[in-house]
């Protein structure tokens, strides 16, 4: 060999060595499941490094979920952002830095499809990005026990793995559904992870969404204005209080304000019927086999404002005294209240303003509650600090009010 040919095979040489130094720089080239194996019983093992999946998957999978799974070349692996992996404040809250391109990425949830650890929320609390035998590579969530875990999870030991993980209890990350475009393709409480073409859990509260977002539609949004934003998640959503919803919706018992109604958890609609008897929302009636029913009272605070329950009838009746009447505060003997031990007072507003005179009534002793609903019994005292009776006492110049009108 000549001296120039020797001197281009030189170079050629270590332009194999400079490119081999970037690739193991960005990933260690590794299978896919990083030797891990989760059985569905949910324990796990480790047949090699288990630092989360243990392989940085750019060089099986392109660097981001959802390619093509053909081996990345050392040149595609390289640097295009300015973030610093590791480094928190390079990054926005629920972002992480890939450490091949230093470009900030948003986090994976639970059970999302991941790489490795990096991708994973709250990795550096120790979240793993775990492959499953049932199929895929998804993150789990550090966990100390299963109070730290959503409802269908549980918090268990993965070998290998410092910190115990949540796990599906059905032993399974697979998506709810097939292939799908949107969310308009995935079930109720569901969006289409589009890199994926996947349908993945979506957020159920603003807790966890990043920064000033709210959870709306299953998203991590930042708050609407307007219906029209909403439209472009779903057709029929709507703006209410800064978050995307569906008529009708539901993820809890509070979100169907109608009398007789409550939030089917399976398809999280508000239906007809009740499960409790808050889905009544009307006193003196109580949820019986599903359905709401008049029945009888045994307490004042079944009642509706200002009457009482008398337990022989078990009907909710206005009581005879005069509670909250106007009086006239100059009768020492509050004839107009009924008399001893009934008082009649000036009431005044927080600020000192006088608001007039008012019946106040004593406490009763009766079983089924000392005041009608609405009232609280309190203990008066004069100018000495002495006890002058208790009385049920509420602002009597504020009339009560019914949310629903209007």
């Amino acid at each position: 060999m000549n001296a120039p040919q020797a001197s281009t095979r030189r170079m050629q040489l270590l332009a194999v060595v400079a490119v081999v130094l970037v690739s193991v720089q960005c990933s260690e080239p590794a299978s896919t499941n990083g030797g891990f194996t989760l059985p569905d019983g949910g324990g796990a093992t480790n047949g090699s490094d288990a630092a989360g999946g243990g392989t940085d998957a750019a060089v099986t999978d392109g660097g981001d979920a959802g390619g093509s799974g053909s081996d990345i070349s050392a040149t595609q692996c390289v640097a295009v952002g300015d973030c610093e992996p590791g480094v928190d404040f390079t990054c926005a809250t629920g972002q992480y830095c890939d450490p091949c391109t230093k470009t900030c990425e948003a986090e994976r949830l639970l059970c999302d499809p991941c790489l490795n650890d990096v991708q994973c929320q709250k990795a550096k609390f120790g979240t793993a990005c775990l492959p499953y035998t049932s199929g895929g590579t998804f993150c789990g969530l550090a966990c100390i026990g299963d109070a730290g875990c959503p409802k269908s999870y549980s918090c268990k030991t993965v070998a290998g793995e410092t910190s115990k993980q949540c796990m599906p209890k059905s032993a399974s990350c697979q998506p709810l559904a097939g292939a799908c475009k949107s969310d308009a393709d995935c079930p109720f409480t569901t969006i289409c992870n589009v890199d994926y073409g996947k349908c993945i859990k979506g957020c159920e509260e603003d807790e966890s969404c990043p920064g000033d977002q709210v959870c709306s539609l299953w998203r991590c949004k930042p708050p609407c204005a307007s219906d029209d934003v909403c439209k472009a998640q779903a057709a029929d959503a709507v703006c209410e209080a800064e978050h995307c919803k569906i008529p009708g919706g539901c993820l809890g018992p509070a979100e169907c304000p109608d009398q007789e109604t409550y939030c089917d958890m399976a398809a999280h609609k508000c239906v007809p019927g009740c499960q409790a008897d808050f889905d009544c929302k009307e006193y003196g009636k109580k949820c019986v086999a599903g359905t709401c029913q008049q029945v009888g009272c045994e307490f004042n605070w079944e009642c509706s404002f200002g009457l009482v329950c008398d337990p022989p009838s078990g009907k909710c009746v206005t009581p005879a005294e005069p509670y909250c009447g106007v009086c006239n505060a100059d009768d020492e003997n509050a004839t107009e209240c009924g008399g001893p031990p009934a008082k009649c007072l000036k009431l005044a507003d927080a600020d000192g303003n006088e608001k007039g005179s008012f019946c106040a009534i004593a406490c009763s002793d009766a079983p089924a509650g000392a005041c009608p609903q609405g009232y609280d019994c309190t203990e008066l005292t004069d100018q000495d600090g002495n006890s002058q009776g208790k009385i049920c006492i509420r602002q009597c110049w504020v009339d009560p009010v019914d949310p629903s009108d209007g």
